[in-house]
């Protein structure tokens, strides 16, 4: 992901080829660290997601290898899932990223929320007011502003990275 003036992207690119399988280009200054935490998001959400499903599966006596072939035969299927997937089925809960990681993914995701300019979510921000990212004094949550309705169960964002959190 590279963001920047133009010009200077235009003139750099040839230097990260050997670095970098692709280079994206995602606008001005700052756009690039966006970017970033947007596809982390789906990543953490995506991985609890996973997690998720193969708990409802177990509850319901699903075969895991079953389960398997069937996400690995549908459209959600990518790389994360089933090197993820593979983990899950063989009993290898050993981790790939480290939670810290996780959890600081979720803080920079949080305070850029919160940021004026973030008019595409509703954020509601339950963090104390000493700023702590402690599980037990920290909670946001996020909806799309079109579904920021009443009677929509809004998930902490946090509380997903926990649950990821205790499955691996």
């Amino acid at each position: 992901m590279m963001a920047g003036e133009p010009e200077v992207v235009h003139e750099i690119r040839p230097q990260l080829v050997p670095m970098c399988h692709e280079q994206i280009f995602c606008g001005p200054i700052g756009n690039g660290l966006l970017m970033k935490l947007a596809v982390n998001q789906f990543l953490l959400v995506m991985a609890n997601g996973l997690t998720e499903a193969i708990h409802f599966a177990d509850r319901n006596g699903l075969d895991r290898t079953h389960f398997e072939a069937v996400l690995n035969a549908g459209p959600m299927v990518s790389n994360v899932s089933r090197i993820k997937l593979a983990k899950l089925i063989a009993g290898d809960y050993s981790p790939q990223a480290a939670i810290a990681d996780a959890l600081n993914s979720t803080r920079l995701i949080t305070d850029a929320a919160l940021q004026p300019s973030a008019q595409c979510l509703s954020v509601v921000d339950h963090r104390s007011h000493a700023g702590s990212y402690k599980p037990a004094a920290a909670r946001l949550s996020l909806s799309p502003t079109s579904l920021d309705q009443p009677h929509r169960r809004r998930r902490t964002l946090f509380n997903r990275v926990l649950r990821y959190a205790d499955a691996l």
